[in-house]
């Protein structure tokens, strides 16, 4: 067998022990199931072809082991919204194939280790709404390949380092729901191949800088909740990729620029903010 493929087929039970026998697969996928358990260790030592590992959508549980399906040509691990355990681990799969790794909306603990610098193909890294602490390693802001990258409901803390703008190929950014604190870099508007930015319910300072104008394919902005002060520049309303601005929670003042209310009759469907101290005709909600 090369293949398996169950999606939403309400299948039920664990990972069986035999699955070590199949060494030669290569894509195992079951997807929104009821699958119980841990992730088979034997399995993954005798695995020598698998290029997917897709097993996000069930009940697993326990630790993901050390060094997991290290002989193996691995691509694509999704392991997301499961009830996994533990730290990440330090090498999973080859660190010159992997390009995906999804292990969002689990128990994880610990903190994102300097060892993850060292996928270098990787081009999307979602660790969203785990238990994760500590800061954001140095060597994440290396990885030249990504182009996803999800910390978002984490309990991360420190800042976003300067060396953000090695980030070359960066298309989303969700750094939200964290203790994330601090002044945005501008190294961040440096990265213009930037769609979204999320970085709400977190500690950041200062004012909404017009290097946002560098980034001409941003779609969605999400600064809410917040420290952020200050009035809302009117040359924002350049920004006519626009679809979504989101403002809401922090300590603007003034009015928002006739300017930005324009990009309404344009792309911008969604523009959130507190209507009280920041006047708002145009927004579509009001805090």
């Amino acid at each position: 067998m090369h293949v398996a493929n169950a999606e939403g087929n309400n299948l039920v039970g664990t990972l069986p022990v035999e699955m070590k026998l199949l060494s030669k697969m290569v894509d195992l996928v079951i997807v929104n199931n009821k699958i119980r358990g841990t992730l088979p260790v034997a399995f993954g030592e005798n695995a020598e072809s698998l290029r997917s590992l897709l097993l996000p959508d069930n009940d697993l549980t326990g630790r993901i082991p050390e060094n997991y399906l290290s002989n193996s040509p691995l691509e694509f691990v999704h392991l997301g919204n499961n009830a996994l355990s533990g730290p990440i681990p330090r090498n999973i799969g080859n660190t010159m194939y992997l390009r995906q790794i999804d292990l969002s909306g689990n128990s994880i603990t610990g903190t994102i280790l300097e060892e993850i610098g060292g996928f270098k193909s990787l081009e999307a890294l979602s660790l969203a709404d785990n238990k994760l602490q500590g800061s954001v390693p140095i060597e994440i802001y290396n990885m030249t390949s990504l182009k996803f990258l999800h910390l978002n409901g984490n309990k991360l803390t420190g800042t976003i380092s300067s060396s953000i703008g090695g980030l070359s190929s960066l298309k989303e950014l969700r750094l939200g729901g964290s203790e994330l604190s601090g002044y945005i870099p501008d190294e961040l508007y440096s990265l213009t191949n930037l769609v979204e930015i999320d970085i709400s319910q977190a500690n950041f300072v200062g004012r909404i800088s017009l290097g946002f104008l560098n980034l001409k394919n941003l779609e969605k902005l999400v600064v809410s909740d917040n420290e952020l002060g200050g009035i809302i520049p009117s040359r924002l309303g350049r920004l006519s990729t626009l679809s979504d601005l989101n403002l809401q929670g922090n300590n603007f003042f003034g009015a928002i620029p006739e300017s930005v209310c324009l990009l309404r009759e344009d792309k911008l469907e969604v523009l959130t903010a507190d209507c009280k101290d920041l006047l708002c005709n145009c927004c579509t909600m009001c805090f």
